[in-house]
């Protein structure tokens, strides 16, 4: 395989993850200390702003650490070289993770509201939000791992037991052991 076809599509995945990084911190830090945006008005629509920049640094530090793992595989490995496409998956990683931040920071929000007080609002501070939309940004993968999971397991049960493919929360499983379970998503047991 020429130089052509392998290691130059490296470029485009390394500048995917550096633009993720670029603009994330750009959203983040003009919204907070420049006062960029001056068409956004409200402080909410600000603070969207800025969790989306940190869910997208999120997804990039998560694209560099795959990146790195990846590239080690392929040097030492036997696996293929990258191709022309194998950087959209890097792109979606990235602004998938601005998307994740924003959405688990106002399910985390909800959840908060629906616990604490039924409904009533209360504010989440600025700096656990940053982290909420950062922790989001940077477990996209595994947001993503635990939808499909979640919804493969529920349908495939209710079509074998009513026919219908209806979604509904999975049953408890009663008698794991404590090493059961961690690949497949089920909870375990904790015996005390």
């Amino acid at each position: 395989m020429s130089w052509w076809h392998s290691r130059f599509w490296y470029l485009p995945i390394i500048l995917v993850i550096a633009a993720g990084y670029i603009c994330g911190t750009y959203l983040w830090f003009s919204c907070e200390y420049m006062g960029c945006f001056p068409f956004l008005v409200s402080n909410e629509s600000r603070l969207f702003l800025q969790l989306f920049g940190l869910g997208v640094i999120g997804g990039a530090m998560h694209c560099s650490v795959f990146f790195a793992k990846d590239y080690n595989e392929k040097i030492y490995g036997v696996k293929e070289m990258p191709t022309c496409l194998c950087f959209l998956g890097y792109l979606i990683q990235v602004i998938g993770g601005g998307i994740t931040g924003v959405v688990l920071y106002v399910a985390v929000k909800a959840g908060v509201i629906a616990v604490l007080v039924g409904g009533s609002a209360i504010e989440i501070n600025k700096f656990a939000s940053w982290l909420i939309a950062f922790g989001g940004g940077y477990g996209t993968h595994h947001v993503k791992q635990f939808v499909n999971r979640f919804v493969k397991g529920t349908v495939t049960q209710n079509v074998q037991q009513t026919g219908k493919a209806e979604i509904s929360p999975p049953p408890m499983k009663q008698d794991a052991s404590p090493t059961e379970g961690k690949d497949d998503g089920q909870p375990l047991k904790v015996e005390t």
